[in-house]
């Protein structure tokens, strides 16, 4: 029974490392038009349109013409052997070239040419920015060589036309020096993938911030980490349970939380991994609203004191005058003696009777010094 090994390697968008057991190859391209090129100088270009199963797939010989192109001769005119005149040769009108089919490898190539070249703007973009990295390097070395390879490509269907080839249409196609260097970068940028050092997953995130109160209309800042201290933080999504209430926003290293309305939300980080960090619960309240209310909450309860003390002291003021008036009113007169008193006890008083001091004048009584 034989063993089938074979292995596609994503190195870059768009680009694919396919490994088998006799053979390696790079298949570079867009949805619905791709070129795949293997070690042993195979080219297999595919265009279709998606989503239809129409496709036009073409295998060739990097180097090599494509298509046999035949090229009609006059015979030359003898005499038969009777000495009649030979029939005259039959005008082979050559075939016409598949100019539809040129014409989409033109297309193709240029269309190749154009989204390679797209992705290596990009790719500078990212160099001038981030700085230069070694996968940076090998991506771009790699789209450098297809390049060559597509602009190689776009040459030979060109030349396959005889309304736009130049020489002899019977000249042999060579290897030029160009599909060297092309597949020499090809190379050397997959060997510059497989040299960079690969970024690690990240195994957990942790939000440094408590649960807490947050004024609305305020910012802060958040800080967070993430294990391995390696591990790339530059595809983090900073998420929020309620967008309306709180907006999260960061970048590697840090965030920011924006409140806008009271409420409560959730604010967590998550990987593109799947891995979540843990969810950080923020109220949004407005303080100057509860401060005005707590303003308003004193100046009622001091209000009320004070109308609670004045109550207290106008009942204290009349109970007073009350006992005032009794005192005035009433007072005590013994059983014996000419004195009237204000205390019972006063002079040893045995069972004093109590009358008006009107009653007592009356009687002849007079105030007590002790008393009065």
């Amino acid at each position: 029974m034989a063993t089938r090994f074979r292995k596609s390697i994503k190195i870059a968008p768009g680009v694919k490392l396919n490994i088998n057991k006799k053979s390696i190859g790079i298949t570079a391209g867009v949805k619905g038009a791709h070129v795949s090129v293997n070690s042993k100088g195979r080219k297999t270009t595919t265009v279709g349109i998606p989503g239809t199963g129409l496709s036009y797939t073409e295998t060739s010989k990097i180097g090599a013409s494509t298509d046999k192109k035949t090229y009609n001769h006059n015979s030359q005119v003898s005499s038969n052997a009777d000495g009649t005149p030979p029939n005259p040769p039959k005008n082979r009108i050559p075939k016409k070239p598949n100019k539809g089919k040129r014409t989409g490898k033109t297309i193709l190539f240029s269309v190749l040419i154009g989204v390679l070249g797209i992705a290596a703007f990009g790719g500078l973009l990212v160099v001038f920015t981030e700085g230069v990295e070694l996968l940076d390097i090998a991506m771009l070395t790699m789209i450098a060589g297809f390049m060559g390879l597509s602009i190689i490509g776009l040459k030979n269907s060109r030349k396959d036309n005889p309304a736009t080839s130049e020489g002899s249409p019977n000249a042999p196609k060579k290897k030029s020096l160009g599909f060297i260097i092309s597949i020499v970068l090809i190379i050397i940028g997959i060997v510059l993938a497989f040299a960079s050092p690969s970024e690690l997953d990240i195994e957990s995130i942790s939000l440094q911030i408590p649960e807490q109160e947050m004024d609305i209309n305020d910012e802060q800042d958040i800080t967070f980490s993430i294990t391995p201290d390696e591990a790339s933080a530059s595809d983090l999504s900073f998420e929020t349970s309620n967008d309306v209430v709180i907006t999260f926003s960061g970048e590697s290293g840090s965030g920011k939380i924006s409140s806008h309305k009271e409420g409560e939300a959730y604010i967590y980080i998550a990987a593109d991994n799947r891995v979540k960090s843990q969810k950080i619960k923020i109220t949004v309240v407005d303080k100057e609203k509860i401060k005005k209310a707590k303003e308003e909450a004193a100046k009622k309860k001091a209000e009320e004191e004070r109308l609670r003390k004045l109550e207290e002291k106008r009942k204290k003021e009349a109970q007073e005058k009350q006992q005032q008036e009794e005192q005035q009113t009433y007072v005590y007169i013994p059983q014996t003696g000419s004195k009237y008193h204000n205390n019972p006890s006063c002079s040893n008083m045995n069972n004093p009777s109590h009358v008006t001091i009107d009653e007592a004048l009356n009687m002849g009584f007079q105030p007590c010094e002790r008393c009065y």
